[in-house]
């Protein structure tokens, strides 16, 4: 895997986090 495919694999992760933490917060 080069460096690339890591950083957008990275980012890739960080936006599902955010979106899931925002769906959490909008269901409380």
């Amino acid at each position: 895997m080069n460096d690339d495919a890591k950083i957008k694999f990275i980012f890739a992760q960080d936006d599902i986090v955010i979106m899931a933490t925002s769906e959490r917060r909008v269901l409380k």
